[in-house]
């Protein structure tokens, strides 16, 4: 069942990616984030959707746009082109998965610190209007990602992210993984996010990821190589948890230096 929803998908992408590419060229770079709504809260969604994925979903889309009004989120709707930072993506023929990141870490770095951010997917209905993001929004963790409900593999279409420096080094390191993708089958940016999981928190095993991940060559209409890297990731990383950044190169870098500061922590969890 999991392998004939991803050919479906993944034909589908296929399909569009000429699309995304031609409009792509013909636009330039650098124009202003649009802030659909102005909400109350010092939070927001953002959704990243070309003019394809605009008309595509646009029912989903106007879920979205009426569950930030009721909840008092900002609701921001990216292009992905907006940010000079992520120009390379942007014109990139395989770069609009990745791009989403980019743009994700380009809008953070633009509002004010500790800024929470929910990165969704454009094909995302809100069902509950009145249930808020707060679980999450206030949780101690600055990126929190969760895993598929069969608790397969790691999904990178929806995040929240708080405006940490940290936070956003990792989704640039995210971003940059379109230059590492191998030859077969990876599943774009989520097959990427496990790597750059298990690299950023420098994780027993993190090596032989890399070397699976790296060495995946099968096309998808054999997903086997593929499912045995996500396997193994997510044997690496174990079961979901809270992890501090203080410990590792990236948080370092950024000034992560105890437990009692909010910007040392990563968490993953299942829904």
């Amino acid at each position: 069942m999991r392998d004939a929803a991803l050919l479906a998908f993944i034909s589908a992408l296929v399909i569009h990616a000429a699309a995304i590419q031609d409009h792509h060229a013909a636009h330039d770079v650098g124009v202003q984030a649009h802030r659909v709504i102005q909400g109350s809260r010092h939070a927001g969604i953002a959704v990243l959707a070309d003019d394809h994925f605009r008309e595509r979903y646009a029912n989903q889309i106007q879920s979205i746009r009426c569950y930030a009004k009721a909840q008092g989120y900002d609701l921001w709707l990216l292009s992905g082109g907006e940010f000079a930072a992520c120009a390379e993506l942007w014109k990139a023929q395989n770069g609009y998965f990745f791009l989403k990141h980019c743009a994700a870490a380009s809008l953070l770095q633009a509002q004010e610190p500790g800024y929470s951010l929910a990165v969704l997917d454009s094909d995302v209905v809100a069902v509950a209007l009145d249930r808020s993001l707060d679980r999450w929004m206030q949780s101690r963790a600055d990126l929190q990602f969760y895993e598929r409900i069969t608790g397969e593999e790691v999904m990178a279409g929806n995040y929240i992210a708080k405006n940490r420096p940290w936070v956003r080094a990792f989704l640039q390191r995210w971003a940059s993984m379109k230059d590492r993708q191998p030859p077969g089958f990876s599943s774009a940016d989520n097959g990427a996010l496990h790597v750059v999981l298990v690299e950023t928190l420098e994780l027993a095993g993190a090596s032989r990821v890399r070397e699976l991940y790296g060495g995946l060559e099968a096309k998808v209409d054999n997903l086997q190589p593929y499912w045995s890297f996500v396997e193994e990731s997510m044997r690496v990383l174990g079961p979901p948890r809270m992890w501090s950044m203080e410990q590792t190169s990236l948080g370092r870098e950024h000034g992560c230096i105890g437990e009692d500061d909010m910007e040392l922590l990563g968490f993953r969890f299942r829904v």
